[in-house]
Order: structure tokens, then sequence, then C-alpha cells
């Protein structure tokens, strides 16, 4: 367990915290530095011991851990106690192969599958190099393993190993209530599956065309992907990459695109064509060149040369009358 934990300078000017109230900000800070605090950011934690360490009542902390819920910060499992940790990925790299290492042996302790599928999304969008990620379905079958792209690396590491065969000892779970884990059908595992690999395919893209993939950037990304489709992600990627643009001219096309409600890749195949006819017909509009009258061009052509010698003697008359003032 790591004796310190990290909070990013940036954490002060997050809208949200310039929004909360002094004890807001004081019990987001202890979920983000207690002792129970894991590396992948879901951790089992005793309500009792929370109201202890903080000096609160139960009731407190109750009502603390539901408002953060509703801030979208945390998850909360009751009936077993975890805590997941929403944006903590985002602030705590997993990039070293030790660190995720620890986060595959930490994953395979965690009992709520939601909470652990979301962490493996993450960081498949993020790049981690998780040796074996696993999508663990709710069901009575066996999870199913994903092979990472940046598993040849550490292949020797634990190369055979299933971080989550511990799932057999709950082979009976049922549906639960508050916060509890659900039963999930076989075609809900195959769209989670296939939201899996669309979200990887983006991720990849983005390396391959514009380079590392940064925590922020990888965020941003994931909320454009739920707000429209990775199909419609990836597309803008591929409209910035011929103009010559960098994620930035991506972004602001995904935003066009959200305010003309265009939802699918069809219908945004169909505003590019229809964009580009436009330009061809219209021409490009920022070149503007300025209209010089004919009139102008005749006073130049028109006007005689002066004769040198001329020049000469009125700027020797001039020299001259200045001289006797």
């Amino acid at each position: 367990m790591a004796i310190f934990r990290k909070i990013d300078i940036n954490f002060w000017q997050d809208e949200l915290v310039a929004e909360m109230t002094p004890e807001d900000k004081y019990f987001y800070i202890y979920l983000m530095t207690n002792g129970k605090t894991s590396q992948c950011g879901i951790y089992r934690i005793n309500r009792r011991v929370m109201a202890f360490d903080l000096g609160w009542n139960m009731e407190k902390v109750d009502r603390m851990i539901s408002r953060f819920e509703e801030y979208g910060r945390i998850k909360y499992n009751r009936d077993e106690q975890e805590i997941f940790m929403v944006n903590w990925l985002k602030y705590n790299s997993a990039a070293s192969p030790k660190i995720a290492k620890r986060v595959d042996n930490e994953l395979s302790e965690v009992k709520t599958i939601e909470f652990r599928n979301e962490v493996v999304r993450l960081c498949i969008l993020y790049g981690y190099p998780i040796n074996t990620v696993s999508i663990q379905v709710q069901t009575k079958e066996e999870p199913v393993s994903i092979p990472n792209p940046h598993q040849n690396h550490y292949q020797n590491q634990n190369k055979n190993q299933n971080h989550y065969q511990n799932q057999k000892q709950y082979p009976e779970q049922e549906e639960k209530k508050d916060g509890g884990v659900g039963v999930a059908s076989s075609d809900e595992s195959d769209k989670f599956q296939q939201d899996i690999d669309k979200r990887k395919e983006a991720s990849e893209f983005y390396q391959q065309n514009f380079g590392v993939l940064a925590p922020a950037v990888a965020q941003e990304m994931d909320t454009w992907i739920d707000t429209l489709s990775s199909d419609l992600v990836i597309e803008a990627m591929k409209i910035a990459l011929r103009a010559g643009k960098q994620f930035n001219y991506a972004l602001g096309i995904l935003k066009k695109w959200y305010q003309r409600n265009i939802r699918t890749l069809d219908q945004a195949k169909a505003e590019s064509k229809q964009f580009a006819r436009s330009q061809q017909r219209d021409g490009p509009s920022e070149q503007h060149q300025e209209v010089v009258p004919e009139w102008m061009h005749k006073q130049k052509q028109d006007k005689p040369r002066e004769d040198p010698k001329e020049v000469k003697r009125r700027a020797e008359y001039l020299d001259e009358y200045l001289k006797s003032i």
C-alpha cells in the first residue's frame, strides 16, 4: 500500500470544487487520501471507520456519500461497502508497468463488477498497460478475457494468469438493491463488449495519428463518445487529419455536429459532402481581393514625367528663398 497520495494542483480550480463548502472539500480530500485508498480507485471502507476518522456521526457520513454520488464524483456499493472514485485514474496515471500490475492485483479483489468493468474500460481508453484486462459479466459464466494492446511487452509477467478467477466464489450472486450488483443478460454483455472495442479503437486511432493520449484528452474524448458515438469521434479525427489540423479541430467538428443534431455516421458524411460542394460552388470566403477602380490605373498611366532640369530649378529656387527669410 502506498504511504502517500497525489492531489493534482488543478483540484482547487475545478469548477465543482470551487463551489463546494469547506465541509465538502474536507470530505473530498479524505476520500482521496484515507488509509483504505487504492491505486485502481476502488476501495472498501466501513462507514463507521469514516465517521471515526472524520469526527462525524453516521448520519452525516451517509449524507455526504449521497451528496458526492449526486455530484458524480463517486459511486458507492452499500452492500459491499466499496467506493469507486470516478476521476481517480484521470489524475493518477497507471502507465508504469509496476503500477499497472498493482491495478491488476487490486481489481482481482474488487467485488462490485460494475466498478471493475469501468476501471478496465478507463485503462483501455488511457492506454495503461494492464497485462490482461477482463470484462466480467454479471452472470454465472466465466469472464471474457480481452488482450490489451500493450500486453506483448509484458507477456512474461503472469502470462497465463487470470486475475479474475476469484469471481468463482460468487456463482449464485443475485440481484441486489440499494447500490448492489444486478444480473446482466448475454445481449447486454455483447453491447458492453462492443462499446469497449469501439472506445479502444478511438483511443488507438488518436495515438497512431496525433501522439500520446494524455488523460485529460482521453477524458474529453470519452465524453464525446458518450454524447455522440465512437464512430463520429473517429470520423471527426479523420476530417481533422485531412485538413492538416490537430485534435482541437476535431473537437470543433463534434460540437458543430451536436448543435446540428447530427447523431449518425451517415448524417455526418452527408453534411461533409454538402459543405464540400458549397465550397466548390462559392469558392473560399476567406480570400478577399480589393477591387481597384479603372480610373486610378489610367491616372497613373496618363501622368507625364517631369523634366529633371525643371525639378532641379525649383529646388534651387526654394533653397534661395529659405535662406532669404
